[in-house]
């Protein structure tokens, strides 16, 4: 296994994505963080208890930066440099054939969240409570994904 740094950038997609979705849930998204995420992230928000996408940068900076340090024993400058602008992912919402309408943005989310993973998936962070809550939300969003293919809407319900 190897690790890598992820780009400010990737970080920033992420950190973007998961603020929309911890601030909006079901209704926006059609599926809901798990708790576990809301829990990691509970430093993330404002005054008003909203998430805040550059507190999220730093966390998933920090944990990307912590699992590289621990991997290759090395002492790394672990304060995250600022948060870059990126293009949202999210899109609006579209239905198609009694399911969501799974978009290219879905994918790239998906990719990013599993890189996340990937990369924070060292000795030196393997416990750590915002890797845990990744892997739940990940576990969610892939469910979100299959149960809105065509194919999973095609198969009988209990039944073979």
């Amino acid at each position: 296994m190897s690790c890598f740094i992820m780009s400010d950038q990737a970080h920033a997609a992420t950190a973007n994505t998961l603020e929309y979705i911890l601030n909006s849930g079901f209704n926006r998204f059609g599926f809901d963080a798990p708790d576990s995420l809301y829990k990691a992230l509970s430093d993330c928000r404002d005054r008003y208890g909203f998430y805040c996408s550059g507190l999220i940068f730093r966390r998933l900076y920090d944990l990307n930066s912590r699992a590289y340090a621990g991997r290759y024993k090395t002492v790394t400058d672990t304060t995250p440099p600022e948060m870059p602008s990126v293009p949202p992912l999210v899109q609006e919402r579209e239905r198609e054939d009694q399911h969501e309408k799974l978009l290219p943005w879905h994918y790239k989310l998906a990719k990013l969240i599993d890189c996340e993973i990937y990369q924070a998936s060292e000795d030196a962070t393997r416990k750590d409570p915002l890797l845990l809550a990744l892997i739940d939300f990940s576990r969610v969003y892939t469910h979100f994904l299959v149960s809105n293919t065509a194919d999973y809407n095609a198969a009988p319900w209990g039944a073979i």
